[in-house]
């Protein structure tokens, strides 16, 4: 006899949030702003993880603080990196020092410039990611289009209340 996994539901998820909420406000290990969306996953059972499948069955779970600005991550695509670099040739060659170690963090706004030196133009077909005049990475739009349509279609958004906490 063979067991049937059951694919959890969107009511089930509903009903888990429910509970969550009822549950009050739940302290964090430490006060960070992903934090937040780690702190849910673990409430509602679910494993940290940076996969493309969604989160619970069909839904991809978010979350954020009240009264943020910061922007929610809502899709990661590794881009066709110029030369067939990896990520972490990629990182390396045009990442900058933080905290002791190379890293890129940055966050493009279509045709305009950083302060870093770097742009993302959008043309008909494609992202590409400008790094002071050369494309060095592009992703072909429609890639993007199926991966937000297969991963965002069922998108829950939960926002956070939040409070300071004096941990003596």
């Amino acid at each position: 006899m063979t067991q049937t996994k059951l694919v959890p539901t969107r009511e089930d998820l509903i009903r888990r949030l429910v509970l969550i909420n009822e549950v009050g406000w739940v302290r964090g290990p430490k006060p960070a702003d992903k934090e937040v969306g780690d702190v849910l996953e673990g409430l509602l059972g679910l494993t940290t993880n940076s996969l493309q499948d969604p989160d619970w069955g069909i839904h991809e779970v978010k979350a954020q603080r009240r009264g943020r600005a910061n922007p929610v991550s809502l899709l990661s695509k590794k881009p066709n990196y110029k030369g067939g670099l990896s990520a972490k040739e990629f990182v390396r060659q045009y990442g900058y020092y933080r905290h002791g170690q190379k890293a890129l963090w940055i966050g493009l706004k279509p045709h305009k410039k950083d302060d870093k030196g770097w742009t993302l133009w959008v043309t008909d077909s494609r992202l590409e990611m400008d790094y002071q005049g050369n494309v060095v990475a592009s992703q072909k739009l429609d890639t993007l289009k199926k991966a937000f349509k297969d991963k965002l279609q069922n998108l829950v958004y939960v926002i956070a209340d939040s409070k300071k906490d004096c941990r003596g």
